[in-house]
């Protein structure tokens, strides 16, 4: 299974869709918020389950602050991270993952990609594709996969070429 994550569009699609071309067939898409006006447009993209989270840039939407998935015996929370103080560290995230019984979490609202491994909590943020705040600035996304059985489960930063 190969689910792509992204985060931080900000109604910028033009990046998204090079993503998506790049990395089909997807079995599953998680957008961590931030996504300004293409809530309706990003599900007609692709072929597959879509969960999409409202971040503190998406006001007056009807989008949930918080999604769980599951896949295989994973439990994965998708959120923006701007409730969890994110920028102070990841403690918050690892704490509302814990509370949930989520052992992976996705969550975008910093615009710089990480992989993080807390007490067997697997915290990943995209990074953004539209507006990076990483050395560098290349526009960043991940993608989970996982085995046949979903026992392993890896996550891995990818980036755009800015040439």
């Amino acid at each position: 299974m190969k689910i792509l994550v992204v985060s931080d569009t900000h109604g910028h699609l033009g990046n998204f869709d090079t993503v998506l071309q790049k990395e089909k067939p997807i079995d599953m898409l998680f957008h961590c918020g931030d996504i300004e006006q293409d809530s309706e447009t990003i599900p007609l993209m692709v072929e597959c389950p879509v969960y999409l989270v409202g971040g503190n840039c998406d006001w007056g939407g009807a989008l949930s602050r918080e999604l769980i998935a599951e896949v295989g015996q994973h439990r994965i929370m998708i959120v923006h991270g701007h409730n969890h103080g994110v920028y102070h560290g990841l403690d918050g995230l690892y704490a509302a993952a814990e509370a949930k019984g989520c052992d992976i979490v996705c969550y975008g609202h910093t615009h710089v990609p990480e992989v993080a491994k807390i007490n067997g909590v697997t915290i990943i943020n995209p990074g953004s594709l539209t507006r990076p705040k990483q050395d560098g600035h290349a526009p960043s996304y991940a993608v989970l996969t996982f085995d046949e059985a979903y026992e392993e489960m890896t996550a891995e930063i990818r980036y755009l070429s800015l040439e």
